[in-house]
């Protein structure tokens, strides 16, 4: 039986490694510059052929709009832009495919970032980059990843280069509701996953055990303690780790907790200004159109964190800075809003946003996804008024029976 390369429930197909070498050395393969894949596969060989052949390519989410492709990319031209590339020599085996990739040449990927607001940035990366964060052994060559991220995002290609450089198999379980994840998990034994936690709070409550998962990594949004305890009976085997990446820098820090400490080596390249965490120039990629926001050298992330320890230098993330909402001149963060709500017993999931208003500026809102109808908003209201100053009490609380998420599955705060 030939290894497993990919396995995508939602589209009914798996690949083989067997399947895969033989359709790279296929080629000469034709990509445009930006690319629009049309499955997750697409992608993944994409991120091939840039680190096989050295190619420059920028990734085009597969739900984008003609207009919103219009906007990121207005020159018609250059979005018409093709390349052409082989795979020379021919790839002879697993072993042969692991050693060129491991290699890491000059390719570029380019991605647009996935904030929760605004329009998207396009940011370029090298390989080298994206793969500066992999860790490669013969202890990880057995794992088997569930795939939970956008695949044309920088947090999938990342999830995507540490299995790739350790010829592992990946289980695509982007988009899957709770039932067909928790099948997939169990069926291709999946022993890391990393994944944000809007995601992990899907699986929520836990009704079964997964013992093969080893290692759960949280990404993209800050990370919640509570919601730890909780995957702890889903996954009672499993190590928990926090990733701190973005599209501008890739992955930087790493935790086992809330709290992330300056590593070795990037002492000089990280560092906090008036409660915010910036990050040097030198850890970017290349951005298209207008500079990032920066002082002199120093990349303004928009992450309000606080301070833990001086010598390493610990901090945990609060919040982002674009996300408070103003009521009456007075600040609201609707993590912490959305904490309180979370901990009630009977809600699934919480999203609380602002409203405009004429008196105040602003409403704190909320929509609201139930775990069992018995939970009234009175009770809700009670919770709340026993723990949140008034002013931070949404006005508004609507009961939904889904939450909208952004394109890499992040709560959607506009």
């Amino acid at each position: 039986m030939f290894k497993l390369f990919l396995a995508d429930p939602s589209e009914q197909v798996s690949y083989t490694y067997k399947e895969l070498i033989e359709d790279l050395n296929s080629g000469p393969h034709e990509l445009s510059c930006f690319f629009l894949g049309k499955n997750t596969y697409d992608v993944f060989r994409a991120y091939l052929l840039v680190l096989l052949c050295e190619i420059d390519i920028t990734l085009l989410d597969a739900d984008f709009s003609a207009e919103e492709i219009d906007a990121l990319v207005p020159d018609a031209e250059e979005r018409a832009r093709k390349l052409s590339c082989r795979v020379e020599p021919p790839i002879q085996n697993e072993t042969d495919l692991l050693e060129r990739i491991r290699r890491v040449g000059n390719g570029r990927i380019g991605f647009f970032t996935s904030g929760t607001t605004g329009l998207p940035k396009r940011v370029s990366h090298q390989i080298g980059t994206l793969a500066r964060s992999v860790k490669s052994s013969s202890k990880h060559s057995e794992s088997v990843w569930a795939f939970a991220y956008n695949p044309t995002h920088i947090a999938g290609c990342q999830v995507f280069m540490q299995a790739i450089m350790n010829g592992n198999s990946l289980v695509n379980v982007f988009g899957l509701d709770r039932k067909g994840i928790y099948r997939a998990l169990e069926e291709y034994r999946v022993s890391h996953i990393s994944a944000t936690p809007t995601f992990y709070r899907m699986l929520m409550p836990a009704e079964q055990t997964v013992g093969s998962v080893k290692r759960v990594t949280f990404g993209g949004e800050r990370m919640d303690p509570r919601l730890v305890e909780h995957l702890q009976k889903a996954f009672p085997l499993a190590k928990f780790l926090n990733v701190y990446a973005s599209t501008e820098a890739g992955t930087i820090l790493v935790a086992e907790g809330e709290e992330f400490s300056i590593k070795a080596g990037l002492e000089d390249l990280v560092c906090i200004d008036n409660e915010e965490l910036m990050i040097h120039r030198s850890l970017l990629g290349e951005f298209a159109g207008s500079a990032p926001p920066q002082t002199d050298d120093w990349y303004a992330t928009g992450d309000v964190v606080s301070i833990t320890s001086a010598s390493p230098l610990g901090f945990k993330i609060l919040h982002r800075s674009n996300e408070l909402i103003n009521v009456g001149g007075y600040k609201v963060n609707p993590a912490e809003v959305e904490a309180i709500i979370r901990s009630i017993d009977g809600v699934q999931e919480v999203r609380v946003f602002s409203k405009k208003n004429s008196v105040l500026g602003n409403l704190v809102c909320c929509d609201v996804v139930l775990s069992h109808l018995n939970l009234t908003e009175k009770a809700i209201r009670q919770e709340l008024t026993a723990n949140l100053q008034s002013f931070k009490i949404p006005r508004i609380i609507n009961f939904i029976d889904e939450i909208e998420t952004t394109r890499t599955g992040k709560l959607k705060r506009s």
